[in-house]
């Protein structure tokens, strides 16, 4: 897929969390001259890049001639608690899903990314996970040339709604995790700005049907450095960098990546502010698309 052209993007959630921030991130990408937003009250923005759709999704047919884009991302996602019953919270998570992916694959979208859950199964005893799986399941038989699964674990952010139950579960969570490691890896809490990320870089990967667990949205660890790193490079994961503040040389040029450079920018952020490098880089689209434009013999 030609990354040059100018695109169209087209975003369902946008006042949610990762929707919010993924449509911060849309109008400040270049490769897009086009943001609509579908939303049930007006944003407030001032970008001419971005046209407002107000919808009922309840009465998903009125919008059916504002349907034409390249890239549709869906972010929408609601609570049992808040939907009010276990119907009304499927009719949102599932069916309102179901009909933006038949809609946009009938206006011949070529990426839909859609926002679902870690632990998404169609057979799962939880309803929530279970929802979430048939969700998947059914995105599946649409004709996309890309479809791309996020299934984040706890996010990180802040919302402009209370979720009881979410923000006890980020207390806890975030106690626990340094003991998350190996196969547990993928449930440690992730920022709602690297999901957003990871949903572009999904939207022009090319063909195919993509899942990014949680732990694919994170810097590279051991493991991954062991099977797939630049010659010289030095392997420190994120949550031991204030520790190693003092092993790394200022006098030199230091550049930074991770698989797909979501969390390199937090990281050059840091390493900015505390040691004041002045030649500090970040890679391009991280080890990823190295891989992919430079060393394609490389097992990313």
């Amino acid at each position: 897929m030609d990354n040059t052209v100018s695109k169209t993007a087209l975003v369902f959630g946008a006042s949610g969390l990762i929707g919010k921030l993924l449509t911060e991130q849309l109008i400040n990408d270049p490769r897009y001259n086009k943001v609509v937003v579908f939303v049930r009250e007006k944003l407030l923005t001032i970008s001419q890049k971005v046209e407002q759709v107000i919808f009922n999704p309840a009465d998903f047919s009125g919008i059916d001639s504002k349907m034409s884009g390249h890239h549709v991302y869906c972010c929408i996602g609601t609570t049992r608690a808040k939907a009010g019953s276990k119907k009304a919270f499927f009719k949102i998570d599932h069916d309102l899903v179901e009909k933006i992916a038949q809609s946009a694959s009938q206006h011949k979208a070529e990426s839909f990314i859609v926002v679902s859950s870690i632990g998404a199964a169609a057979g799962s005893g939880n309803f929530y996970l279970r929802t979430k799986g048939l969700m998947e399941q059914s995105i599946k038989t649409f004709h996309f040339s890309n479809i791309s699964i996020m299934r984040p674990s706890m996010l990180l952010g802040m919302r402009g709604e209370s979720r009881f139950m979410e923000d006890i579960g980020k207390v806890f969570i975030k106690l626990f995790t340094p003991l998350m490691a190996g196969r547990f890896r993928k449930y440690r809490p992730i920022h709602a700005a690297d999901v957003a990320k990871v949903m572009r870089f999904a939207a022009f990967k090319g063909p195919g049907v993509f899942i990014f667990e949680s732990d694919k949205i994170e810097t590279r660890d051991a493991e991954k450095y062991e099977t797939c790193h630049i010659q010289n490079a030095i392997s420190i994961p994120q949550i031991n960098i204030p520790d190693m503040l003092g092993a790394v040389d200022k006098t030199v040029p230091i550049v930074i990546y991770c698989i797909y450079g979501v969390k390199s920018e937090q990281v050059y952020i840091y390493l900015k502010d505390k040691l004041k490098i002045k030649e500090l880089y970040i890679l391009d689209g991280g080890i990823y698309k190295y891989a992919t434009e430079i060393d394609p013999s490389m097992d990313v």
